[in-house]
């Protein structure tokens, strides 16, 4: 995957949850969307961080 899509996954995938959080967590689907966002929103930014590591130690 592009470097600058996991940028763009890792900023836009915690920034939708707390959309969610913002407008309240009433209900078990609300609650289980925004945790699963949040740990794929670290994914892809911790993926994005290990190719810029990577780059810099080739």
């Amino acid at each position: 995957m592009n470097f600058e899509i996991k940028c763009a996954l890792g900023i836009l995938l915690p920034l939708t949850a707390m959309i969610f959080i913002y407008n309240g967590l009433h209900s078990l689907p609300n609650i289980i969307s925004t945790i699963s966002l949040l740990i794929i929103g670290t994914i892809f930014s911790g993926s994005a961080v290990a190719d810029i590591i990577l780059k810099r130690t080739r």
